[in-house]
């Protein structure tokens, strides 16, 4: 499993609300493929994924707030 964080998007980024998931678990996902919009005080964005593989559990529903660095989900790269 690999775990999916919270990047700093910015310098002064503490956390963020998670928006909307893009991507469901079960769902095939390549790097990079956008998986979760997220919304910082400065700016919207989009958390990708780091590898191939499947979603395997989301730790962090939309509407809620997350600190940078923290798990937002993990992928299955073996599925």
């Amino acid at each position: 499993m690999v775990d999916v964080k919270l990047p700093r998007l910015g310098a002064s980024m503490t956390d963020a609300d998670i928006v909307e998931w893009l991507k469901r678990p079960g769902d095939r996902v390549q790097v990079d493929d956008e998986l979760v919009r997220i919304e910082s005080i400065k700016a919207s964005d989009v958390v990708t994924a780091p590898v191939a593989g499947r979603p395997a559990e989301i730790l962090a529903p939309a509407g809620d707030t997350v600190k940078v660095g923290a798990v937002l989900a993990r992928i299955d790269e073996m599925a």
